[in-house]
């Protein structure tokens, strides 16, 4: 069986490592696997780093002549068996490229936000192209969403994210963000690793912090990604007196070593499609406390392996840390359970296991 991935993004963030995971994996199991990707793009370097067949291709828009071409080209010379669609500008290019180079393959959707598509004309025929035999949603919320949306509900399929548990199997001591930072060994460290991006709602992370410093918790907090708000944010963490509290690392590549120093894994998003961020959480041990937003609670089983708050609610959010922080054993248990389910539902190669499966029913289908 031979794959072709579409990866449109310049930058390296959750989806990516997601498809990454999945060549991995796929790769392991006997598919081979063709990159058409971003020109001089993260992905781009990854494959050249790990020898990944691929192409780069300029996707500088749903309308990318260049692009489009290039797709045609690249069917024709691979001949792969299906197309995977993987990102937004890929859903759009892969598409056209199949209606106009008249190609014959399948091809399977992957979709990984939680709202609505728009209700625009090309937005809906791209969608609801008969050339997508398979739609993968990374969780249930999201394929509820897009049964509404389709005319085809059936195409559906929820296919959870999942993540290389191994990366956080690090000896410790875990002091890195300690000694970097000169944060007190005896100071609780809350952090979060998501881009600095509006659905992430950082504001509501520091105003979580910012009511956690009324109620006198002595702790210091983490930001461990990078993203267009970081300014916005760096001037509201100054607003707030939170300075000398909050600290922004910028994107960190040895989370695996990082993530176990955390006392609190705090997620405050007010949009997500799953949150693998929240997985390597569980991977490393952290107690979870984040928003019921989007497929969150699939992950986050409330009281059992984290606890939720509403979104945008710092106050219950700081109420569901001072509960972790205050009970050890909770934390344990909280903890432990994480672990149980992260290994039951949420590793990468149950991810690939299950894309597998549905490329194999659409392969068979089309035979």
């Amino acid at each position: 069986m031979k794959i072709l991935h579409l990866s449109s993004e310049k930058t390296w963030r959750g989806g990516e490592q997601q498809i990454a995971n999945l060549l991995r994996a796929l790769q392991a199991q006997g598919v081979e696997n063709y990159v058409a990707c971003r020109t001089d793009s993260a992905f781009a370097r990854y494959c050249q780093q790990h020898q990944i067949p691929h192409t780069e291709l300029p996707f500088r828009g749903s309308y990318d002549r260049k692009t489009n071409f290039g797709l045609r080209q690249i069917v024709q010379d691979q001949n792969p068996d299906l197309m995977h669609l993987h990102t937004p500008r890929g859903h759009a290019q892969g598409v056209l490229a199949h209606k106009f180079g008249k190609l014959k393959l399948p091809m399977i959707l992957s979709r990984r936000v939680d709202f609505v598509p728009k209700s625009r004309w090309f937005t809906r025929w791209k969608y609801n192209y008969a050339g997508i035999a398979r739609v993968l949603t990374v969780s249930e919320l999201i394929g509820q969403i897009m049964q509404a949306y389709l005319r085809e509900p059936k195409k559906v399929i929820a296919v959870h994210s999942g993540i290389d548990p191994s990366r956080f199997d690090t000896p410790p001591p875990h002091t890195y963000l300690r000694d970097t930072y000169g944060i007190d060994r005896h100071t609780p460290i809350i952090g979060n690793t998501s881009a600095l991006a509006p659905h992430k709602d950082y504001i509501t992370f520091l105003d979580t912090a910012a009511e956690l410093t009324r109620q006198g918790l002595n702790a210091h907090y983490v930001i461990m990604g990078e993203g267009e708000l970081r300014q916005e944010l760096e001037r509201l963490t100054a607003k707030l007196n939170l300075t000398n509290r909050v600290t922004f690392t910028g994107f960190l590549d040895n989370l695996g070593a990082v993530l176990p120093e955390l006392d609190v894994f705090l997620m405050t998003s007010e949009e997500e499609g799953l949150g693998t961020s929240i997985l390597d959480a569980f991977a490393a041990r952290v107690p979870v406390v984040a928003t019921a937003a989007g497929g969150i609670p699939e992950m986050v089983l409330d009281e059992r392996t984290g606890l939720l708050a509403d979104v945008k609610k710092p106050m219950q959010l700081a109420r569901q840390v001072m509960r972790v922080l205050g009970d050890h054993d909770f934390a344990e248990a909280l903890t432990t359970q994480a672990q149980v389910l992260l290994l039951e539902k949420f590793t990468y190669q149950q991810t690939a296991k299950k894309t597998l499966q549905v490329y194999r029913e659409v392969l068979e289908d089309r035979a």
